[in-house]
């Protein structure tokens, strides 16, 4: 009368559960470097296209930045942290992802 297969012990099922999760861990951290080495996708022409929207513009959002030059919003995030770095636009608020910014107006040599 056979009974069937006999089960695994507790332990045993614990130890195989607890070696699948590190290696799902292992992937996710190589996953993870990955991501952080990916080349950047900002360029000399993407800066210069992002420069001439942004002045043109009253108000500089992530979002409608990345809608005027048809990016990422992350992306466009990043390019409004360098522009702001550079002195190119004044940040206005930032709260979490959402970076509020306008354009410095170029001072005038007549009011010197």
């Amino acid at each position: 009368m056979g009974g069937g297969k006999p089960k695994k012990p507790l332990s045993a099922m614990d130890k195989e559960r607890k070696k699948q999760m590190r290696e799902i861990k292992m992937r996710m951290l190589k996953a993870r470097e990955e991501r952080k080495t990916a080349p950047s996708l900002i360029d000399e022409g993407l800066m210069r296209r992002a420069i001439r929207t942004a002045i043109s513009m009253d108000v500089i959002t992530p979002a409608a930045l990345a809608n005027a030059l048809s990016i990422k919003v992350s992306t466009a995030r990043k390019i409004i942290k360098q522009l702001v770095s550079e002195g190119k636009l004044k940040l206005i608020d930032y709260n979490r992802g959402l970076a509020i910014a306008v354009p410095v107006k170029p001072q005038s040599q007549a009011s010197q």
